[in-house]
């Protein structure tokens, strides 16, 4: 629970609070993205990976690609401003 609360709910938490660019689609593509990966890594890939890659918690691969999938989505879905003047 704790893995999953550091890896999918944390990054949206500090973007909320430091980057006025982050959507709601960001947020939810990485809490999405942290939780999968969390629960996927281990029971699914940690088994199948090189004894150096499956002793990685499982932390650190959901929160890499949870930053990602708020960076990307929140980029990607981002409104434009107004230019105004016409």
């Amino acid at each position: 629970a704790f893995t999953v609360y550091g890896s999918a709910i944390t990054p949206c938490l500090v973007a909320a609070l430091f980057w006025k660019g982050a959507t709601k689609s960001g947020a939810i593509s990485s809490i999405l993205a942290g939780t999968v990966t969390t629960l996927v890594w281990g029971e699914v890939i940690k088994d199948r990976m090189p004894t150096q890659v499956a002793d990685l918690d499982a932390v650190l691969p959901a929160i890499l690609l949870s930053v990602i999938c708020l960076v990307a989505v929140s980029l990607a879905t981002k409104k434009q401003k107004p230019t105004g003047g016409d």
